[in-house]
């Protein structure tokens, strides 16, 4: 489980993701991360409805982003754990059609296993670990991407599994992100999974990758340890 985050170890988890990202599509919305190092944001629930309804991923995905930088997030997580349960008999008003789509559903469970990770609320996470195990053979990069690092944050057993096994597949689309969601995570499996990898993997500019990667992480750790 991994300790409760302060600010800067929030912004780590988003600059992290960001490499990956960078890696797959050249660009993303680099102030939104700047801006989350500087400030606190508040997303209300109307916010996050209005947003749903404009059908446009990418100010939904800002948003639950910055949902996960709120330092009062308590108001709001009800209301997503009812998105995420697609409870539409509670909110007439809502997209559903949208809060169905794949990347809104990982983005809404990352969400809350993030909040998870910080003992905000408690839950079983398995079933957010299966919708994400199902969505790794997406044919949309970014979907499979998503669908990686909510496995991360989910810390079950069955993520270390199915994270290895992204690996192990060594495909150029996947490859980056699989490291980076192991060493992310604090399920000692992921540890033993990553020393394999180092092992196995047969291309040596993706075992450097390993190795740099697991040099930056424990470089951050030494000032804030991530995991109790």
């Amino acid at each position: 489980m991994r300790k409760l985050l302060s600010k800067i170890e929030i912004d780590k988890t988003m600059w992290l993701r960001a490499v990956v990202v960078l890696a797959f599509f050249g660009t993303i919305a680099v102030n939104s991360v700047n801006a989350a190092a500087s400030s606190d944001p508040h997303v209300s629930i109307a916010e996050l409805k209005d947003v749903l309804r404009s059908e446009n991923y990418d100010p939904i995905n800002k948003t639950l982003n910055d949902v996960k930088s709120m330092s009062n997030r308590k108001g709001i997580l009800p209301f997503i754990r009812d998105l995420w349960e697609l409870r539409k008999d509670r909110y007439t008003d809502v997209p559903w059609n949208v809060v169905n789509d794949d990347i809104v559903r990982l983005g809404l469970a990352d969400v809350l296993l993030q909040a998870r990770s910080n003992r905000i609320i408690e839950f079983d996470p398995n079933d957010m670990s299966a919708f994400a195990v199902g969505r790794l053979r997406a044919p949309s990069v970014r979907v499979r991407t998503a669908a990686m690092f909510v496995l991360a944050v989910s810390e079950t057993d069955q993520a270390v599994t199915e994270l290895f096994k992204v690996a192990k597949r060594e495909h150029s689309d996947t490859y980056r992100a699989a490291i980076l969601a192991l060493i992310e995570m604090c399920n000692p499996r992921a540890r033993q999974a990553i020393a394999e990898l180092q092992e196995s993997v047969k291309d040596r500019v993706r075992r450097k990758f390993i190795r740099d990667q697991l040099e930056q992480w424990e470089n951050f750790n030494k000032g804030h340890p991530w995991c109790n």
